[in-house]
């Protein structure tokens, strides 16, 4: 990794770096492991904590483990402090735990969420739950991860010659290659209002529903200099190929393989995203 040189004066050393593992925002893209071990040694050296924000660590380890051999022990040891989640992923009824090899640091964190009304008398009922989502779900990531890998590819194949009136693919993933079992989809060149109705119109045909609602766009970074279209791709410190970064000003849907539509043949979705294409063009041509 390239760090950009800062002139001294300007170095304000933080008291904490917070990294998501994996970014939702950018499709669950994530470090690789070289990368944070990088992370890690920058902020030991300088006497910074770093916390790992792991709402969805679970999903993420198989992908480090598939490419690096490492378990969710290695990727904890380059952390100081780790946030997991417990009502995503697991589907567990209780949101968070923190972690931290400091028994004080824990304690003090106790007063924090007493401070901020979390002072239940007791969170047993909500521990049983949580162990029951982790020892169901745990193991089951790796191959949801591989169902949303080889149904994405199988997608882009079968869509691949589906392009809009100015020429670009109307499906498109971000990351290209998905890193777990969670992605984010672009239709791109058409309206709201074409897409709903193409929507509508497969779950009518096929009973499958592409998506429910259109995110707002992802503009995370406002450049007032900027003349570039609203196409422009979104630059990120994790440095993602043009193909896989994340375009301006167009909504998306995030969707990802879950317990129940990993029982759903790969070739349904492949169907319903060919029939979706499809009904894009159809609508559009007829707008026109």
């Amino acid at each position: 990794m390239s760090w950009p040189s800062i002139p001294t004066k300007l170095v304000l050393r933080p008291g904490v770096i917070l990294l998501e593992i994996p970014n939702r925002t950018l499709g669950c893209a994530t470090y690789t492991f070289p990368q944070l071990q990088e992370i890690s040694t920058i902020c030991r050296s300088a006497g910074v904590a770093l916390h790992c924000d792991g709402a969805r660590l679970w999903e993420i380890e198989p992908f480090y483990n598939a490419t690096y051999g490492k378990s969710f022990a290695d990727i904890g040891a380059l952390f100081d402090s780790i946030c997991l989640s417990f009502n995503k992923g697991l589907g567990g009824i209780a949101e968070a735990m923190v972690l931290h090899n400091d028994e004080s640091f824990i304690e003090e964190l106790k007063i924090w969420q007493q401070r901020a009304g979390g002072r239940p008398f007791t969170m047993a009922y909500e521990v049983i739950n949580c162990e029951r989502g982790f020892l169901e779900m745990v193991d089951t990531f790796s191959r949801k991860r591989e169902k949303m890998i080889r149904v994405v590819k199988k997608i882009t194949d079968a869509t691949a010659m589906q392009v809009n009136s100015d020429g670009e693919k109307i499906v498109r993933f971000v990351p290209v290659v998905p890193t777990c079992c969670q992605v984010l989809t672009y239709f791109d060149g058409f309206d709201e209002s074409v897409l709903f109705a193409a929507r509508d119109k497969v779950e009518q045909e096929l009973c499958v529903r592409i998506f429910e609602r259109l995110r707002p766009p992802l503009d995370m970074m406002e450049d007032t200099n900027s003349t570039e279209t609203e196409t422009r791709l979104l630059h990120h410190p994790l440095g993602l190929p043009t193909k896989d970064a994340v375009p301006r000003g167009k909504k998306y849907i995030e969707w990802r393989i879950g317990s129940v539509t990993e029982k759903i043949a790969d070739e349904v979705f492949v169907q319903a995203y060919v029939a979706f294409c499809n009904a894009l063009t159809c609508l559009s041509s007829t707008d026109t």
